[in-house]
């Protein structure tokens, strides 16, 4: 239930996003809150201060990026552009990947704060609706016993 309350706060928040034509504190202050719900750990309370504290002095694009950075570990900025005017934020969790290969985050605004804020709405979003990853490969304990070689070298 948790994850269908926070997918349906952070499309609010994407809501809010798409009405917004310049940065606002107001919904800054909420991204950083759902940020910091997300990236709760005892250490990083400085961390969540100082982007507090960036929002508060109105430096939008460097506390957007550290949002990213503070509650998405896994996603990296892999790519801002702008064409005609638009700013381009993608967000990816391979970026050695060929662009055309990579499920990237994507989000278009004329403001580069904004634009970066919707990357990470988009990739959160996708972080709480998918199930938790599981490894690919099976976890196998010690073989017990002879351990016999059967190549044949000839």
């Amino acid at each position: 239930m948790r994850g269908a309350a926070q997918t349906s706060d952070l499309e609010g928040l994407d809501e809010a996003l798409r009405c917004a034509s310049a940065p606002m504190r107001e919904l800054f202050l909420k991204v950083a809150e759902s940020a910091i719900q997300r990236g709760s750990l005892p250490r990083q309370s400085s961390r969540a201060a100082a982007i507090c504290g960036l929002i508060e002095v109105g430096a939008w694009t460097e506390a957007a990026i550290n949002i990213v950075e503070f509650a998405l570990p896994g996603w990296i900025l892999r790519r801002i552009a702008c064409e005609q005017g638009e700013w381009l934020c993608s967000l990816s969790r391979q970026p050695k990947l060929p662009l055309a290969f990579d499920e990237t985050a994507d989000a278009c605004n004329r403001v580069l704060a904004l634009a970066i804020i919707g990357a990470f709405i988009e990739a959160s979003i996708r972080d709480a609706a998918s199930p938790r990853a599981r490894p690919s490969v099976p976890l196998v304990g010690p073989a017990t016993g002879q351990l016999i070689c059967c190549d044949n070298f000839a």
